[in-house]
């Protein structure tokens, strides 16, 4: 083998900048992480492809997809969150021009508890009480910058609660949010590795700007939220139709509390993904977790969790 065949490849100046700046941004979402305070308010993440129509929209891609999963808390620190059953989904609407397109979201999250103290007892198929149902759904806007998207939004969510045992009451609290944001699809890292991640500022309370009176009012008000989804490709394993990857979630929020100061929640997700080779389903197997200082499950009090679980989500929503 010759000198010349034996050099590593040339970087060009644009891919090692664009490295850089990945790098410190993954290092810098770290280190807020790292420091975020104890943490508050339940909102569902959303998978990227749910709030970028543009991407949607583009060849090759279904214009729309949707995920089914399940998440079980083998360990909780809650009398009222067992598992979650969802299914989230968007679809893009039409693109204007070269650069511009439109889409709507729509998520369904049943949230499940273990049995209470005066549950109907003597068969296992009531140990599991379905205690509410979160609906969300919303329409989105992408205008493609190049290197990023620029994101709009203005959605809704209610929590419809199923089932309130004497000693609880679960609360019918939702929200109405615009937002605003940046987005970076498919950053490529290291050799095999993807990278999605999503910024957004947003506005949660506009019933209060309505003036609605009759609806259950979410604690937050001004949002900030962050949306990570990092893959790695296993070399070229296969596992039948599939391929093997790692990936890893962060979903951080900080916000503001109506009548309140700062606060923050953190879900996250780590584990194996099998990517079908043909087509853009995948199904992930994974470790759940979740942190909140209240998810506003119940009313007129405040409901602490911290929840650590395991989880099988399939569709095509959360696919790079």
């Amino acid at each position: 083998m010759s000198k010349l065949e034996r050099l590593p490849p040339v970087r060009s100046p644009t891919v090692l900048r664009r490295r850089r700046v990945v790098r410190r941004a993954v290092s810098a979402l770290l280190v807020w992480l790292v420091c975020l305070p104890v943490l508050s308010a339940r909102d569902w993440p959303e998978p990227y492809r749910t709030i970028d129509p543009y991407l949607l929209l583009q060849p090759g891609e279904p214009g729309a997809v949707i995920d089914w999963e399940y998440n079980h808390q083998v360990f909780r620190g809650s009398d009222h969150d067992a598992f979650q059953l969802n299914l989230a989904g968007g679809a893009g609407l039409f693109q204007a021009g070269d650069r511009f397109a439109a889409g709507m979201r729509y998520g369904a999250y049943l949230m499940a508890r273990p049995p209470l103290a005066g549950d109907i007892t003597g068969t296992p198929r009531l140990d599991w009480m379905m205690n509410a149902v979160q609906f969300e759904y919303g329409l989105h806007l992408a205008y493609d910058l190049g290197c990023s998207r620029l994101l709009g939004e203005y959605s809704r969510a209610s929590q419809h609660p199923l089932d309130s045992p004497d000693e609880v009451s679960y609360s019918d609290v939702s929200y109405d949010r615009v937002a605003m944001g940046l987005g970076f699809p498919r950053i490529p890292f290291a050799e095999n590795g993807l990278l999605t991640v999503a910024l957004r500022f947003g506005f949660v309370d506009l019933w209060d700007f309505w003036e609605h009176r009759r609806i259950g009012k979410p604690r937050t008000e001004w949002l900030l939220r962050a949306g990570m989804l990092a893959t790695y490709k296993l070399g070229d394993i296969r596992v039948g139709e599939h391929r093997p990857k790692l990936f890893a979630e962060l979903h951080p929020d900080l916000f503001t509390q109506r009548g309140d100061g700062p606060d923050a929640t953190l879900a996250g997700r780590l584990g194996l993904r099998l990517a079908h080779k043909a087509t853009p389903r995948v199904i992930d197997v994974y470790f759940d977790t979740f942190l909140s200082r209240d998810t506003e499950y119940l009313d007129d009090e405040v409901h602490p969790v911290a929840l650590f679980g395991l989880g099988v989500r399939i569709g095509n929503a959360s696919s790079h």
